[in-house]
């Protein structure tokens, strides 16, 4: 269930996690106050909880997340490797940006790992770029699913 103090806040924000997590973001309560995302509840996958925070800061004047949500946890050395290999995808999809989309289109996206799920957040300076970086993301070994969160500056609109 998704809700918001103001509903263009939450309209957006249920659209956004509907679209990144499907039947896992029916569990998710969003407040939004103020510039600041509240998340609550239980997800059945790590990546939603994890990933979820980026969603929320995907919406317009949303700029802190509070997130409560609760889901799957690793730990001890499971927690360390989990880690390491989402920050190793991360690196890993950052090259294939470089690369396939360009230095400047890496450079202003903010990449999440979690579980072979990618997050792509940030804006760039045309439909191309957006649509070249989510591709190369998509190629990257190891990346399941890509999380859409990139917005084309309005200038090239």
């Amino acid at each position: 269930m998704l809700t918001a103090c103001s509903q263009e806040p939450g309209a957006v924000a249920q659209r956004k996690m509907n679209s990144a997590f499907g039947d896992d973001a029916k569990q998710i309560e969003v407040k939004i106050e103020g510039t600041t995302a509240t998340l609550t509840g239980t997800v059945s996958e790590r990546a939603t909880q994890e990933l979820a925070e980026e969603v929320a800061r995907s919406i317009p004047g949303v700029t802190s997340v509070n997130n409560q949500l609760t889901g799957p946890e690793a730990q001890g050395l499971d927690k360390l490797r989990t880690e390491a290999m989402d920050a190793a995808l991360e690196m890993s999809v950052k090259g294939a940006l470089v690369r396939d989309a360009g230095a400047s289109v890496a450079d202003a996206l903010e990449i999440e790992a979690a579980d072979g799920v990618v997050s792509l957040r940030g804006t760039v300076s045309s439909g191309e770029a957006r649509t070249s970086a989510l591709a190369a993301a998509g190629r990257v070994d190891g990346v399941r699913r890509v999380v859409d969160l990139v917005e084309v500056s309005a200038a090239s609109k």
